[in-house]
């Protein structure tokens, strides 16, 4: 707590060290935020139950490639899948299970209005 009828070089100096020390919390916030954007995200995912697997033949829609990691890791790869792509990222991370077809514009509505027309 900083006393405002104290000398105001005293204040100087608390408000320094304040600054000096939300800035190094900052500083490790940010290097976390880093290394956890950079570290192996497959340790992130959670595993899900099997049952959930869609049927052969189904149209999946992925809107990011770390769905398409999850799915994949968690569900497998059914070469009977056909796979909508919400973006260019997103379809690189399928190509090497299958061909994505990419929607025309970054839209979970677009994405779905193709879907439907592929059936």
């Amino acid at each position: 707590e900083i006393d405002n009828k104290a000398d105001p070089d005293q204040v100087a100096k608390k408000k320094k060290k304040i600054i000096i020390i939300l800035s190094f919390l900052l500083f490790i916030l940010l290097f976390i935020s880093v290394y956890l954007y950079f570290t192996n995200t497959e340790d992130l995912i959670l595993k899900k139950d099997i049952s959930s697997k869609p049927k052969p033949n189904s149209i999946l829609i992925f809107t990011s490639p770390i769905n398409v990691r999850a799915f994949i890791q968690n569900l497998g790869w059914d070469d009977r899948y056909k796979a909508v792509a919400i973006g260019k990222a997103t379809a690189q991370a399928l190509k090497p299970y299958t061909d994505p077809i990419i929607s025309k514009s970054q839209t979970i509505k677009d994405c779905v209005e193709l879907a439907k027309s592929l059936k």
